[in-house]
């Protein structure tokens, strides 16, 4: 498991039953970060409001899941919520319900970047459904600024002199309370 930051692009979309798509783009970031007791969690973040960096409104798109190395692969739980990280090669799969909305998350991940997308469906009568949306769908494209020459090649670059760590409430994946967690931020 790749134990540097990865910062890049989010996009945001809102699908919406009449077939229009609404989108916003913004920054975002992952990290895997070690816990005191042998855990592995799982901070991704975004910031969609476009906010100046360090606004305390940044950071409206991500989430935070606690997890441990087992069998051969990371895997994260939180409530309802599980994803597994296949290794070595880094296939994100996993999802599960929360207060009725359906979370899938899938993507790779892997010592040059990390590609995530988590789709929400909203539940039968919530209120994102009622207003016609039939879907969140968030695709994260992050890459490791760090990463060896061989592998970054392949990657678009991220335009980061620095990766800096900042303060962020992020919504723990499973409906929990938000965390206070450190998440890597690219300063251009």
């Amino acid at each position: 498991m790749p134990d540097r930051p990865f910062v890049g692009s989010v996009e945001a979309r809102a699908e919406l039953e009449d077939g229009k798509v609404l989108r916003r783009r913004g920054t975002g970031g992952a990290v895997f970060q070690p816990g005191a007791d042998g855990g592995v969690r799982l901070v991704v973040h975004g910031d969609l409001s476009q906010g100046r960096l360090g606004d305390a409104r940044s950071g409206d798109a991500g989430f935070v899941l606690d997890g441990r190395f087992e069998d051969g692969q990371w895997l994260g739980r939180g409530g309802a919520i599980e994803v597994r990280v296949r290794m070595p090669d880094g296939i994100v799969q996993g999802g599960g319900v929360v207060d009725g909305d359906r979370h899938v998350l899938s993507g790779d991940v892997s010592e040059a970047g990390f590609d995530l997308t988590v789709t929400v469906t909203p539940a039968a009568g919530s209120r994102s459904s009622t207003n016609g949306i039939e879907r969140f769908v968030f695709v994260y494209a992050l890459t490791a600024e760090d990463a060896p020459d061989a592998a970054r090649s392949e990657r678009p670059a991220n335009g980061c002199s620095v990766i800096v760590y900042q303060p962020r409430m992020i919504a723990n994946l499973g409906g929990d309370m938000m965390s206070q967690v450190q998440v890597p931020v690219c300063v251009p």
